[in-house]
């Protein structure tokens, strides 16, 4: 899928990404109010690692292509080629290593969406998933060994949400111990956006659609589902044992924004780094303090979703123009990110 919901049509054709993500135990957001956007001018922070997005032009995203950069070796790559023989490539998550690609597109011979599995710097694609269902959303667990995503029938009735192990024996990945999680029907009961807690005990998704949309998990071993906020929400990312971000929007004319939702208090916050003229999406943190997101300012004459960083504790962000990985037409949309892109590392933190 090529982006998060909002209140466009490009959200109603369910063209989505996730993306898990990472924040510390004590946050740096809450030093600051919601709205603290500031865009900076200065040079964009040094980082390492390696950033994957999808782009699209159309608003059902049809047209979408992946993209890679490799902060190591600056220079924009385009992941999907012509020879695969097929469109729509969305979805993209990096292994933890950095060495491949995970995505969903469009199989034109089955007219389907199927996963999908690149390593960098070959040619060969494989095909994770069978052409009998809509295969798409695929998230990876925190250990890199197992990955979970939706499932739809082909006649578009119900939805599913699987788990499965990743295997690369001798080199080709492979899905094993495939295992269904939750069911419901298209509509108010479909189910989306799977993501593991980092023990696995839990998978976060959201459930419905439109203004109906909102944020559940369900511990994969007793099936016992729990609402975790309120509608409007939609896409929940980075669950651990104190909180969870989750985009989504106030009311049908605000922007969409980004909230960090508290498992204790039962409350969400907005971040300081949304701007509040403008939607804000999917996130993606490179560290407590860092994070990659979408931002589209509806005023401009011809409003676009373009990639950001955003930095946590002064609510600073820089346009990745500047570092020309912004398209110059379409959506920069769903960004995923691997490797410790700071100096210091990531301190521990207690995982559920």
């Amino acid at each position: 899928m090529c982006g998060l919901e909002g209140k466009t049509a490009m959200r109603n054709r369910r063209i989505l990404i996730a993306i898990g993500v990472a924040l510390m135990l004590t946050q740096p957001w809450q030093a600051l109010a919601d709205c603290s956007f500031h865009v900076q001018k200065t040079p964009v922070p040094s980082l390492v690692g390696k950033l994957v997005f999808a782009s699209c032009t159309t608003t059902d995203c049809t047209d979408s292509h992946l993209y890679l950069y490799d902060f190591a070796s600056p220079g924009l790559q385009q992941i999907d080629k012509k020879s695969w023989n097929i469109s729509g490539s969305s979805n993209p998550v990096l292994m933890l290593d950095g060495k491949a690609v995970l995505f969903s597109a469009v199989d034109p011979s089955a007219s389907q969406r199927d996963l999908y599995y690149w390593q960098i710097g070959t040619k060969r694609l494989y095909t994770l998933t069978l052409p009998s269902d809509i295969d798409e959303d695929v998230k990876l667990s925190s250990d890199g060994k197992r990955i979970t995503w939706k499932i739809t029938d082909r006649e578009r009735t119900q939805t599913q949400i699987d788990t499965a192990d990743l295997t690369r024996a001798n080199g080709v990945p492979t899905l094993q111990n495939q295992s269904l999680i939750i069911g419901g029907a298209v509509g108010d009961d479909e189910v989306s956006g799977p993501t593991f807690s980092p023990t696995q005990k839990f998978i976060y998704y959201y459930k419905g659609t439109g203004s109906a949309e909102t944020v559940w998990r369900i511990e994969v071993a007793t099936k016992v589902q729990q609402q975790m906020a309120n509608a409007y929400a939609f896409y929940p990312v980075d669950p651990d044992l104190y909180e969870f971000l989750y985009a989504g929007w106030p009311g049908h004319t605000s922007p969409d924004k980004i909230f960090v939702a508290s498992l204790q208090t039962g409350t969400a916050t907005p971040w300081n780094v949304n701007d509040c003229t403008a939607d804000n999406s999917d996130p993606a943190p490179v560290d407590e303090d860092y994070f990659f997101y979408s931002r589209r300012d509806p005023v401009t004459e011809n409003p676009r979703y373009e990639l950001y960083l955003g930095q946590i504790s002064t609510g600073y962000a820089w346009s990745l123009d500047a570092l020309k990985i912004n398209p110059k037409t379409g959506n920069a949309l769903g960004a995923n990110y691997t490797s410790a892109g700071r100096v210091a590392p990531r301190p521990s933190r207690t995982l559920r």
